[in-house]
């Protein structure tokens, strides 16, 4: 077994010896998609919270829940947001 390995990693780096520049070309354009692909779940993870704190821009940021009129209590109030 460790002889196959030997000789597979052999012909990996003298394929890379002999086409280099295609090396170089697939290496940049696997840690672009990465990159790309990295940032877009981030982006993507971060998007709730912008849209929580534009909602919260234009309504306010006290929020009151009108119910109707009970024996106990006439109203609830309170930010019931949570993150």
């Amino acid at each position: 077994m460790w002889a196959s390995i030997k000789t597979s990693i052999s012909f990996i780096i003298n394929d890379i010896r002999k086409r280099d520049r295609e090396f170089k070309i697939g290496l940049i354009s696997v840690f672009l998609v990465v990159s790309f692909v990295s940032l877009l779940s981030a982006f993507l993870n971060s998007t709730p919270s912008l849209f929580f704190m534009v909602a919260q821009a234009n309504s306010g940021d006290f929020d009151i829940i009108m119910t109707a009129l009970s024996d106990d209590k006439q109203y609830e109030s309170g930010n019931y947001n949570f993150y």
